[in-house]
């Protein structure tokens, strides 16, 4: 710890205690970007990770807290030669089609009114645009930019989507598991609860639970909020959007792991993609560039401050800070390179991306795809964490359903923030706006702008 007591930044400072019978002394974790900038990889996620989101989880080296598993970076050299050739790219977009994007942007900006946001389009391994737009802090007059960190909302399920990959690919648990092997008292299994369809009801609005104040120490005590509640349905019957799924899910990674859900998403998840500015949200910490969060007041004519909010109930499903970059390098590597396998195997992501079945209360071996058809023809379902667009769903000699993916996405609103992932693997697009803003049309922005490289590229 002497480079970290060495350092003389005019930084907060927050002391933590090594519960480690050898550690007398308290450890000072100087919580600052210089800290993100110097020390990359190891001594961050092996000192920082383990003191601020997982206490619990240390053990004894050199006085330091360290994590009781050795880290695993999967293909980590070509995750970074990756990195480099898609931020290396020469842009060969036609100026037309970002002058296009732009002047849509600003033209939402004004009919919306939103006061910011932050974009990111990739393309075919070319960074098309990586910027912002507007103000991440209207009093300060702090413009947005591509490192602006937003609430990303309920694009924090296919984060969650992937660290049941992760577990998924190692044989620690298979999807039909029934959760009450491990922390749930319903009968119902872990697919149900990823793919909505286990009836565990949503928020709550007569105890406002989607504005909770109340900190919540692990995903197990969050459980309370809803654990006694009657399901709405049979399991595997119907949809029904549920984010308190995703707080069982992480509840069950939990258990599985041992370690706390933030502390497995960084080490599994965000360190191997180098998703450099993606965390668990926490009011405190000293977090660069995050943005300021608004809304409309009641009378919906000016724009106020969102309310403060703490979002511990709901890590897994929608308690994520990140950048548009960083969303959007996820998608591109996890769908787009899904065959150069860079994080977790081709047959795996397809299970994550498979579409939801309808259980026949009759006959529980019969199943049929819940699909819902658009106006315009298209075939919606929803997979592990992903509502997905597909042309068409056939068998295979085996029996397997093979399902043919055109678009995978996400959508997601919080207080005082909305956003996007949109991933189409057939162009190699990926589109991910994130804004600053609780009521902003994201999805309609995102399948605008992605209409427009499409018809200009």
């Amino acid at each position: 710890m002497s480079n970290f007591k060495s350092a003389k930044l005019k930084s907060q400072v927050i002391r933590v205690k090594c519960k480690h019978k050898k550690c007398k002394e308290r450890s000072n974790i100087l919580k600052d970007e210089m800290i993100f900038k110097t020390y990359r990889l190891v001594n961050i996620f092996k000192i920082f990770t383990n003191s601020v989101f997982s206490r619990r989880n240390c053990l004894h080296k050199g006085g330091a807290p360290v994590l009781k598993k050795t880290l695993q970076f999967p293909k980590i050299d070509r995750l970074r030669a990756l990195k480099r050739e898609l931020l290396s790219a020469p842009d060969t977009a036609p100026s037309g089609c970002v002058e296009a994007i732009r002047d849509y942007l600003w033209l939402q900006k004004q009919l919306v009114g939103f006061p910011g946001c932050s974009i990111t389009i990739i393309h075919k391994n070319r960074v098309i645009m990586n910027e912002g737009l507007g103000y991440i802090d209207l009093e300060n007059r702090v413009a947005a930019t591509s490192e602006s960190v937003y609430r990303i909302a309920s694009i924090s399920k296919t984060l969650t989507s992937t660290a049941l990959g992760v577990l998924l690919y190692r044989k620690q648990l298979q999807l039909d598991d029934s959760i009450t092997k491990t922390q749930s008292k319903y009968d119902i299994t872990i697919r149900q609860c990823a793919s909505h369809t286990s009836g565990i009801r949503h928020y709550n609005p007569k105890s406002n639970e989607f504005l909770s104040q109340t900190r919540y120490e692990s995903s197990k005590q969050a459980l309370k909020i809803f654990e006694k509640d009657p399901l709405l349905f049979v399991p595997g019957t119907n949809f029904y959007y549920s984010t308190y799924n995703y707080t069982v899910l992480s509840a069950i990674i939990e258990s599985i792991t041992k370690q706390s859900f933030e502390s497995f998403l960084q080490t599994q998840v965000f360190c191997p993609l180098q998703m450099d500015h993606t965390y668990c949200e926490y009011h405190s910490p000293i977090i660069p560039h995050r943005s300021k969060q608004y809304k409309r007041n009641d009378s919906h004519t000016q724009l106020i401050n969102a309310p403060f909010v703490d979002n511990s109930n709901k890590f897994a499903g929608g308690g994520v800070l990140s950048t548009s970059w960083d969303i959007a390098w996820f998608g591109h590597v996890l769908i787009n390179r899904m065959d150069d396998e860079l994080l977790l195997p081709k047959d795996v992501v397809l299970q994550l991306l498979a579409p939801y079945k309808r259980q026949n209360i009759d006959n529980k071996d019969s199943s049929e795809n819940m699909l819902l058809t658009s106006k315009d023809g298209k075939k919606y379902g929803y997979g592990i964490g992903w509502k997905v667009q597909i042309s068409d769903v056939c068998k295979s000699a085996n029996g397997d359903d093979i399902v043919y993916l055109l678009e995978a996405s996400h959508s997601g609103g919080a207080c005082g923030g909305s956003s996007f992932l949109l991933v189409r693997p057939k162009e190699q697009l990926v589109v991910c706006i994130m804004i600053n803003f609780d009521d902003a049309p994201v999805t309609a922005i995102a399948t605008q702008i992605a209409q427009i490289v499409e018809s200009l590229i």
